[in-house]
């Protein structure tokens, strides 16, 4: 199985490829989705620059490299030097990983500069006994924001109603505080209630609005965002089934 490549486009010129990524054990594809989106968004930032990268410069400019040859991450040794723990190559090949959880995983591994998912309420943005009570309710600078689903009977949702939902502007008042940055948005498909995955349509357009702290008093400003990549499951099941990449390219995904 192959994900297949796109190119950036700056100034009518190309500035980059993403390359082809192989699949041959099946248990690779998570990883190749994730990897690919990152890899995009690397090069639509400008992150391309070995000084932004905390670690795993070497397999993102791979990634990159103008090749015919296809790469499989699974016998590419700077994608293996990545790994540890739960996170190895026996690990991998043993089952199909969660692109949520690799997701988390590789950012907080890398620290991409050009990235920040920090978020917090707007009661904990303001000192005093309230702000200490929730110091659950944040986010950190390389983990997705994770988006709840708001109503499980429904056959479809807009994006843009999640995002505003997550915000709860007359409640929590979540939003990020890192303008400028890119920011990395998690959908959770899996359903704790019986253990199978939400097959909700998600509605979405090209651009999104997304609520930021722009001061100390906890004012916001939604910002607009470009959706450059999206990560999803084909399957009934959360655990097994394919994941693949779509790039946003030329005004198309």
């Amino acid at each position: 199985d192959k994900i297949s490549f796109g190119a950036a486009i700056a100034e009518g010129q190309v500035m980059g490829v993403i390359r082809i990524l192989l699949n041959p054990t099946g248990k690779a594809c998570a990883a190749n989705a994730v990897l690919q989106c990152l890899a995009w968004l690397m090069l639509l930032a400008d992150g391309y620059v070995f000084d932004l990268w905390n670690g795993g410069f070497i397999l993102m400019r791979s990634l990159v490299h103008n090749s015919a040859i296809p790469l499989d991450l699974m016998t590419f040794g700077p994608f293996e030097w990545l790994l540890t723990g739960d996170w190895s190559i026996e690990k991998f090949l043993q089952r199909q990983q969660d692109a949520c959880e690799f997701c988390s995983y590789i950012l907080n591994f890398t620290r991409p500069g050009f990235l920040d998912c920090s978020w917090v309420t707007r009661p904990a943005f303001i000192d005093g006994l309230l702000a200490h009570q929730l110091d659950g309710e944040k986010g950190t600078a390389f983990t997705p924001i994770s988006l709840p689903f708001t109503n499980l009977s429904s056959d479809t949702c807009e994006l843009q109603q999640l995002i505003l939902c997550w915000y709860d502007p007359s409640g929590l008042c979540r939003a990020a505080t890192q303008d400028g940055c890119q920011l990395v948005l998690e959908l959770n498909r899996h359903r704790d209630d019986d253990h199978t995955k939400l097959t909700q349509l998600v509605h979405f357009q090209h651009d999104i609005s997304f609520p930021f702290f722009c001061n100390s008093d906890g004012e916001i400003n939604m910002e607009r965002f470009v959706i450059c990549g999206v990560v999803y499951h084909l399957g009934a099941n959360p655990s097994t089934g394919h994941w693949r990449a779509a790039l946003k390219y030329q005004g198309q995904i």
